[in-house]
């Protein structure tokens, strides 16, 4: 069985590599090949899935995948996570994050709508706290927010 986190498996998801109809291998049954009929969210995610060779269905938790397309599901995620992380957006021009972005419903940056799971880096914006830093978009329709990833404190040499 395999660790997986739901923000992982939603990932997954959200970039369509999990989704109905798709292959899967479990590790309960090391020959047995699925097709997932349905995806059910929830704190842990679960799937309808239908043996190809008995066609008989079963409900399976997200822990429960060992491949998808004969592809080893932690190598897929790795690769989708350094995915993620070159595709965060550089804002070179100079902002105020704090009058125009931080409690507003949407905003935009560099000519982009901000996005809930966006990454940005800023580079020049009035405040300087921000800049220099991965920061995650959340909170766009009601109040938006800029997160930081949280990180041990460096030591002092």
């Amino acid at each position: 069985m395999n660790n997986l986190s739901t923000e992982k498996i939603k990932l997954l998801i959200d970039k369509g590599i999990i989704k109905v109809n798709e292959y899967l291998q479990l590790y309960d049954d090391e020959f047995g090949d699925y097709r997932i009929a349905q995806i059910i969210s929830g704190d842990v995610y679960k799937f309808l899935v239908k043996n190809l060779d008995t066609y008989a269905l079963k409900t399976i938790e997200q822990n429960q995948i060992k491949s998808i397309d004969d592809m080893d599901i932690e190598r897929i995620i790795k690769a989708y996570e350094v995915d993620d992380e070159l595709n965060t957006y550089n804002v070179v021009k100079k902002t105020d994050v704090d009058k125009d972005v931080i409690g507003k419903k949407t905003a935009t940056l560099n000519g982009i709508e901000l996005e809930d799971g966006m990454r940005i880096i800023l580079h020049n914006d009035v405040n300087k706290k921000y800049n220099g830093k991965v920061l995650t978009v959340s909170g766009v329709e009601s109040s938006i927010k800029l997160t930081a990833p949280r990180g041990r404190p460096k030591k002092n040499a």
